[in-house]
């Protein structure tokens, strides 16, 4: 059983949050320098899963560093775009697959952390309607699959899916996997618009709560535990500030360790706080049902196999690629990698 916090180091922890400035205006400039003894970093609120580095601020962990919310995002294409354009300084919804991909083709992002991934307490799966005559992987052929974001992780574990149960080339074209935003796919499987939907863990607990829906399948159950996202920046952050970068993966290292060894009940008790402190009420309730980050290693440390499963599905999908995992990660900043 995981430990507990007493009440008096529960309230310790709960004073020591930090906030964080929310702009919902036009997205500010980049900072002049990232070397002043406090460093700004923007960024996009996402609600698939629960922001690592959020968490992170939560706990008083991000020393000298101030985040600053510019928007939303759906998805991690979307982010490693805002990446690309200046418009954010890091995100933590990109999908490892997704990372090699961008980088490949010439992007210069790279990877300094996991942040999250599928276990027995938090993985992705599909979803269908409570009495649908959809039983197995098979019976989606003619179908329609409905997900966040096509060409990323929901794209991937399709791919997987429907290898591992033989379904034939022709039978995998006839699928249709159809683009829904996060906050209304649960709907529009109940109204019958798609026939089932890939959806995070955070999503299908919210889902299965309202008792109108039946797992299909589990990611964790094909892939097992595992890292499947990152926390990602650009190459030019790296080399102009790598003492933000250090410090930014050191809190978030430590919040995962926290995020490891405490209930999901504490864990969200000191992100909801923080959500109130920061005026992001209205986010608490996309975390109601939240279990876990899901990451498979101590402090987010990132291994080979978070980059290399996914190697084959990239080539499909952009062609040959040069496969060296040196190019999309490093742990260098990690206080956890010896």
């Amino acid at each position: 059983m995981e430990p507990r916090l007493c009440h008096s180091t529960f309230v310790r922890i709960v004073s020591a949050l930090l906030g964080v400035v929310l702009l919902t205006s036009c997205v500010p400039s980049p900072p002049k320098s990232f070397t002043h003894s406090t460093a700004v970093l923007r960024y996009r609120t996402s609600d698939i899963n629960l922001s690592v580095v959020e968490l992170a601020a939560a706990l008083g962990y991000l020393e000298n560093i101030e985040l600053q919310v510019v928007g939303t995002v759906q998805g991690g294409t979307e982010a490693i775009q805002s990446l690309k354009s200046d418009e954010i300084d890091f995100s933590t919804i990109a999908f490892n697959g997704l990372i090699m991909a961008q980088v490949a083709t010439g992007t210069p992002i790279k990877a300094i952390a996991a942040c999250s991934g599928m276990s027995k307490d938090a993985t992705s799966a599909l979803l269908v309607q409570n009495g649908s005559e959809i039983a197995e992987i098979a019976d989606l052929v003619g179908k329609t699959i409905g997900m966040n974001i096509i060409g990323s992780l929901g794209s991937a574990m399709m791919a997987l899916h429907f290898q591992q149960s033989g379904l034939t080339p022709s039978e995998i074209s006839s699928i249709t996997l159809q683009p829904i935003a996060e906050e209304v796919m649960v709907d529009r499987l109940l109204q019958g618009q798609v026939d089932a939907i890939w959806v995070s863990d955070n999503t299908k607990e919210r889902a299965l709560a309202t008792g109108n829906f039946a797992v299909l399948t589990e990611d964790v159950n094909l892939l097992g535990s595992r890292n499947t996202d990152s926390l990602v920046v650009s190459h030019d952050l790296i080399e102009k500030d790598p003492e933000t970068i250090s410090h930014l993966v050191d809190g978030v290292s430590r919040a995962i360790e926290f995020e490891q060894t405490h209930t999901s009940e504490e864990v969200r008790a000191v992100y909801f706080d923080y959500l109130e402190r920061t005026n992001q009420d209205s986010r608490i309730s996309a975390f109601q049902h939240w279990r876990s980050l899901g990451v498979s290693t101590r402090g987010g440390l990132i291994n080979d196999r978070d980059f290399s499963i996914w190697s084959d599905w990239v080539e499909s999908q952009i062609g040959p690629i040069d496969i060296n995992l040196d190019n999309f990660y490093t742990n260098e900043f990690n206080p956890y990698h010896s």
